[in-house]
């Protein structure tokens, strides 16, 4: 999480509504990094959501066509 909080802080400006992160950078069955820092808290350091998507092309693409982060993890 902190790497990816690094790695995105510098790109601020390009980043779009929300940050898609695939279900496999996540503890399973939990919204949480292995440095324990969780999904929500990730979204504050960036400034925008940070939504939790199945690990999988179909499920990345899914997820920005129907532009519904509700249903990310479905």
């Amino acid at each position: 999480g902190s790497d990816i909080v690094r790695a995105l802080g510098q790109e601020e400006q390009r980043l779009g509504e929300e940050v898609l992160i695939p279900s496999v950078c996540l503890k399973d069955g939990e919204d949480i990094f292995l440095d324990d820092i969780r999904l929500g808290d990730l979204g504050l350091r960036l400034g925008r959501p940070a939504v939790r998507v199945e690990a999988t092309a179909r499920g990345m693409v899914r997820t920005v066509l129907n532009g519904n982060s509700a249903q990310a993890g479905a």
